[in-house]
Order: C-alpha cells, then sequence, then structure tokens
C-alpha cells in the first residue's frame, strides 16, 4: 500500500474575470489549492506556443530572454501556495495566454491565463472557468 503525501494531491486556481485601467505592472494570479508549500516544485510560466517567461526550480528563479529584469516570482509566498507571476513593465505586445505549469514529483497541473488590452483597458481571465483573485499593481 502506498501512502500519497499531500504535496503531490493540488490544483491550480487562477484569477476571476476582471477588468482594470491599464497599469504597468501586473500580477498573473495562480494559487495552489489546497493551500500548499510550493518551494520544492518547479514552476513554469509561458506565453502559450512561445518559450519560457519564467521559471523557478531548485529555489532558483531564472528570467526567460526578453524578459529580464520584467518578471517576478513572489518566492517569500511559495510556502502558501502563492505560485503568481509578476509582470512590469507591461505593454499591448504583452497580451495573450499565458500557462503556468506546477509539477511536484509524478504531479504536474497547468492553468492559463488570459490577459488582454484595449483602449487602456487590461482584462485578464483564466481559461477554463477557474476563479480567484487577480491582483493588479501601478508600478509608477
Amino acid at each position: 500500500m502506498s501512502v500519497k503525501n499531500s504535496r503531490d494531491e493540488f490544483k491550480l486556481i487562477g484569477p476571476c474575470d476582471g477588468k482594470l485601467q491599464f497599469v504597468s505592472a501586473v500580477t498573473l494570479s495562480c494559487h495552489l489549492s489546497p493551500i500548499n508549500n510550493a518551494v520544492a516544485m518547479e514552476i513554469r510560466w509561458f506565453i502559450v506556443g512561445a518559450d519560457c517567461v519564467c521559471l523557478y526550480n531548485n529555489v532558483q528563479v531564472i528570467e526567460g530572454r526578453g524578459y529580464e529584469d520584467r518578471v517576478s516570482l513572489f518566492t517569500q509566498e511559495l510556502q502558501g501556495g502563492n505560485v503568481s507571476l509578476q509582470l512590469r513593465d507591461y505593454g499591448e505586445s504583452d497580451t495573450g495566454d499565458y500557462l503556468c505549469q506546477v509539477s511536484s514529483r509524478d504531479r504536474t497541473e497547468d492553468l492559463t491565463v488570459r490577459v488582454g488590452y484595449s483602449t487602456e483597458t487590461l482584462w485578464m481571465e483564466s481559461l477554463p472557468g477557474m476563479d480567484a483573485g487577480v491582483a493588479f499593481v501601478d508600478a509608477h
């Protein structure tokens, strides 16, 4: 009989649909549910169909090419299951679908967050139909 470690049983919760005025930094919300320590997990953020934006592995954050000094994880909040990505100097070219992928041992969970921009309004939703908070940060 095998005993499952609770760290291997989780799902990802993303942002609810939200619209706010355009800001220069945005947090793509993603959390483990139930709350779980993500420090020993591998966390990857991609733009769907493109390269890795940010990788967290072995307590090290690696920023993707073209995203240096623009992306970060809330490493001090990983113990509480927060695997959200902060994207600074957000511009219209950053719109699209972002994939958060979290792996722990033999389990991997994915969540796609769609970020859009139109006429000074930034909007965000998780696909398909997940819900949680979304945080926007004014970097000015």
